[in-house]
């Protein structure tokens, strides 16, 4: 994924994929059991990070408002 320093972006299919998949809104559930209804800043996240050896595979992507995402990344 990565060329030295160089991040390496997701192909454009499967970008449009994962986008489909969660119907262009933020996929986090609190603890109530509600979904985010954002639908604006969408990011896609690795559930299992790149770094520790997860992939670019669909299995392994969810979409995310910015500030869910955010906030998965320092808890």
């Amino acid at each position: 994924r990565s060329a030295g320093n160089k991040r390496q972006y997701l192909k454009a299919r499967l970008r449009h994929q994962v986008v489909k998949n969660y119907a262009d809104q933020c996929a986090h559930i609190d603890n109530s059991g509600q979904r985010c209804n954002c639908r604006n800043f969408l990011e896609i996240h690795h559930l299992k990070a790149i770094s520790q050896g997860g992939k670019d595979e669909i299995a392994n992507l969810t979409l995310l408002c910015s500030g869910h995402h955010k906030v998965t990344h320092f808890t």
